[in-house]
């Protein structure tokens, strides 16, 4: 699995760089394919800063859509919470 970044910096130049190139030897099915890249996502702490996603011409696109957008909903919600926990223990 190939993930690549896509941006315009601070001068409106575009730049793209390869963020991470992994052997994908599981089943390529929209759980695993979904669950690798959010693992991907999180270790670049990229996971709150997607605006687009491009897949190749495959079937289970729609659905590894569905399961990462329901990773990193449920990623978001965890961080919330832990942070909800931090600032009650402040108080």
């Amino acid at each position: 699995m190939r993930i690549t970044c896509h941006w315009i910096d601070n001068a409106w130049n575009i730049q793209k760089r390869l963020l991470a190139y992994r052997c994908f030897n599981d089943p390529h099915t929209a759980q695993n394919i979904s669950h690798l890249m959010f693992i991907i996502l999180e270790e670049y702490g990229s996971t709150s800063k997607i605006f687009s996603i491009s897949f190749d011409n495959e079937s289970a696109n729609t659905c590894i859509i569905d399961e990462l957008i329901n990773c990193v909903n449920h990623f978001w919600k965890l961080s919330q919470s832990v942070r909800s926990d931090r600032r009650s223990e402040l108080r």
